[in-house]
């Protein structure tokens, strides 16, 4: 008896015995009953004298709970649910009744709150899941990130981001070691929800708590990070989507996307903190941690000027790393991602050179008047300017380029800074979209960095 509830009955029998029926166990086994039959259901033909009658899910009938009362009934009806908590399963979709209990503690406010979702932080019960690319903390908990989609066309929405990042592991056999990785998906309580491998801390945030050293295994690591997001970046740009909807129908300040660019993959929202960091304790191998990509699913969907009826007082997220044609109104592709990839990069070179207070200095020098006459009162720290009235030609910033000037001549700017440099200004922060670097060539040309590096003066 005791091996059979072992292996079939667990759940069930633990129920029996927190409301004091556990000898109600043999006569359930007897019947075949088991947890593949959990939850018990309310039938829905009940009389007044037996308003708790129960029945196996699915509607099977069990002889011998039908002589059980109204307060044994509603007893067992209300605490199964404590024992029977999901084993949420890698790679799998979960769809959850209301009622279940998730394996889930610690669960912190919404740390990101978006116009589409909302991001918290939790720790995961180690018995309730089977996640390869979740790691046990020092502290031994294992920890996740939880996205809960909020759109009022959530099922959509959904789809599109889980088939985006589906397509994505099929394509490399797998996830890819700088992309963030979905780890499993749930519906519960009417919203979808991803689980995803939490992060220590974003780009940003990693550039102002650490320091950097002038060595050459910090600037080896700095380029193999820089060479890994390009690499992932290409994975995205060269990933198929099928059923895009056109961004932002219907609305008059809706992203245009370039004719024959609808099928492809774009991030649309690359900046430092959408860029996740991985101490090498939390899903990553390399001692100095790893760089992902996040947030890559419905921004591929949902700029930031697809929202049509936001007061602009109101958009949180920054236009700092936004391409000139988004400002003169030009269709977008690929090449958006390119441009904004540039500023990051040229923020990494900064911050390789002189630390994060080196990117506060270089935000204040290329800081401007808006060029939208709307807006002339306020400065911004974009890294062009839109130069005639009718909003159709724009340069690279002054400020800008007197920046990389200064980095170009600081004492430590090494000969992998300079190249990355002449890269940046070359092929990435260039204002005609058709004259940027691809994500192929930009592989390319990293991948030809990592050659020379191997030789430690280019580094340092």
């Amino acid at each position: 008896l005791a091996q059979t509830i072992c292996e079939s009955a667990p759940r069930l029998f633990a129920t029996l015995g927190y409301i004091k029926k556990e000898r109600e166990i043999a006569h359930l086994l007897d019947e075949e009953i088991s947890d593949k039959d959990l939850p018990f259901e309310i039938q829905k033909s009940t009389t007044p004298e037996n308003k708790y009658a129960l029945q196996g899910k699915g509607g099977k009938k069990i002889k011998c709970i039908a002589q059980w009362t109204d307060k044994v009934s509603e007893k067992f009806h209300r605490h199964q649910w404590w024992m029977n908590a999901p084993v949420f399963k890698e790679g799998v979709h979960h769809d959850l009744d209301n009622n279940d209990m998730l394996p889930i503690i610690n669960r912190t406010a919404a740390t990101i709150a978006g116009g589409f979702s909302k991001v918290y932080l939790a720790e995961i019960h180690s018995s309730h899941h089977n996640f390869s690319g979740v790691k046990q903390s020092d502290e031994g908990k294992f920890n996740v990130a939880i996205k809960k989609l909020t759109t009022n066309n959530s099922e959509e929405d959904f789809k599109r981001e889980t088939e985006f990042f589906k397509t994505l592991v099929s394509k490399q056999h797998g996830p890819h070691p700088h992309l963030i990785n979905l780890l499993a998906t749930y519906r519960w309580k009417g919203k979808y929800h991803l689980i995803l491998p939490c992060a220590t801390e974003n780009l940003e945030t990693y550039w102002r708590n650490t320091k950097p050293d002038y060595s050459e295994e910090t600037m080896r690591w700095c380029l193999n990070q820089m060479a890994g997001i390009v690499n992932g970046l290409l994975d995205i740009h060269e990933c198929t989507i099928p059923n895009t909807t056109e961004i932002g129908r219907g609305s008059s300040s809706s992203i245009k996307l370039k004719r024959g660019e609808e099928k492809f993959g774009r991030h649309g929202d690359i900046k430092a903190e959408n860029i996740l960091w991985f101490a090498s304790s939390a899903a990553s191998d390399d001692p100095k941690g790893t760089l992902k990509i996040a947030d890559f699913g419905l921004g591929r969907f949902h700029g930031r000027d697809t929202r049509s009826n936001v007061d602009w007082r109101q958009i949180k997220s920054s236009p700092t790393y936004e391409p000139p044609e988004l400002k003169l109104h030009k269709p977008v592709s690929r090449a958006y991602d390119m441009w904004s990839l540039g500023c990051i990069f040229l923020e990494f070179a900064t911050w390789m050179l002189k630390g994060q207070e080196g990117n506060e200095d270089f935000a204040d020098e290329r800081g401007s008047p808006d060029s939208n006459p709307i807006f002339k009162e306020l400065s911004n720290d974009e890294f062009f300017t839109v130069i005639d009235t009718d909003r159709t030609m724009a340069v690279v910033r002054d400020g800008v380029v007197r920046w990389v000037a200064h980095l170009h001549q600081h004492k430590n700017c090494s000969a992998f800074i300079h190249d990355l440099l002449d890269m940046i200004m070359g092929h990435l922060l260039v204002i005609r979209p058709a004259y940027r670097y691809g994500a192929v060539e930009l592989d390319r040309k990293f991948q030809s960095f990592r050659q020379k590096a191997k030789a430690p003066e280019y580094l340092v």
